[in-house]
């Protein structure tokens, strides 16, 4: 574990977030081909950890268990550690250092134990700013934006999420708003990145990314593969390390519907936020009225009832 002289962690910590099917990974892929930097799979087990911190849960047996052994999430990572070392570890800096005894465990077992910056891409990390904060106050945050319609045309064909425009929008905007008031708290260290220019010219983008990060831009960013994807999630992200194509950027607008690009549009807040955010607007239909807004909230809710009643029939829930 890389300590500063009074004992304390030096590891730098990046968090990289915003809507789901935003980019996130991919940008974490790229970030992680740097010889200073770590990238593990998406890291939701630790934001469970900093609840138990803080509601004050002390660490026990079945904390250990639930929490973080047993934890699906955990188990994408595919480290063994002993109760032991978690105790030790919680003993030593509470629930933090139960977290960097994990992050530097994956380190050790991809052979990156001379890094020194780990980079996190958990979509949702935004909710947690304080205790982020809280546990390592130099942190630096990148939050990347992606139009709204094209997160839809992304998400709806999986497993979970909104799979109509309505619910599509309500998804998108309700995340947009949280992730822009985070991004205003957060000012200077925080840098916006924007999917679509990403994806125009990635090099550039990179570079000012890393200038912002104070890494070494390094070539092999360019291409990605910085990120060893988890089983469960490479039919998620088939084309994170896959290199860039800048024709993703406007795949939603041969894959969406007419009807649905225009419901997606017909939300007054969306249609302006889509603007605000320079987006090219389309056109705008009528906003659903209530019968209709909740005729599509209901079949979206039976939807997701039996994609997750599948996750669990094949033990993923």
């Amino acid at each position: 574990m890389l300590l500063t002289q009074n004992g304390a962690s030096s590891m730098k910590t990046v968090f990289i977030f915003g809507c789901d099917r935003s980019g996130t990974t991919m940008l974490a892929d790229a970030l992680g081909c740097s010889k200073s930097t770590l990238v593990a799979p998406e890291a939701q087990f630790v934001y469970n950890l900093m609840d138990l911190d803080l509601l004050d849960i002390k660490l026990n047996n079945e904390v250990i268990n639930k929490y973080i052994l047993n934890d699906f999430r955990y188990k994408t990572w595919e480290i063994h550690l002993r109760k032991y070392d978690i105790e030790q570890a919680y003993n030593s800096s509470g629930y933090k250092g139960i977290v960097e005894l994990i992050i530097h465990t994956y380190a050790n077992k991809i052979d990156r134990s001379a890094f020194n910056c780990w980079i996190d891409h958990t979509p949702t990390s935004y909710q947690y700013i304080a205790k982020i904060l809280d546990w390592w106050p130099d942190s630096k945050f990148i939050h990347i934006v992606r139009d709204g319609r094209a997160v839809f045309n992304s998400i709806k064909g999986l497993d979970w999420g909104p799979n109509n425009a309505f619910c599509g929008a309500k998804f998108w905007s309700e995340i947009m708003f949280a992730t822009l008031r985070v991004e205003k708290l957060l000012n200077e260290v925080v840098l916006r990145v924007y999917y679509e220019g990403y994806l125009e010219d990635n090099e550039a983008q990179l570079y000012n990314i890393c200038e912002f990060l104070e890494i070494k831009f390094e070539s092999s960013l360019i291409k990605g593969g910085g990120l060893e994807k988890p089983n469960f999630t490479k039919g998620y992200h088939k084309l994170v390390g896959e290199g860039v194509d800048k024709s993703r950027a406007q795949e939603w607008r041969n894959k969406l519907t007419e009807k649905e690009i225009v419901t997606f549009n017909s939300n007054f807040k969306v249609y302006y936020l889509l603007e605000k955010l320079g987006y090219v607007m389309g056109a705008k239909g009528e906003e659903c009225n209530f019968i209709n807004s909740n005729l599509n909230m209901l079949h979206d809710k039976f939807i997701n009832f039996l994609n997750r009643f599948k996750k669990y029939q094949s033990g993923r829930y």
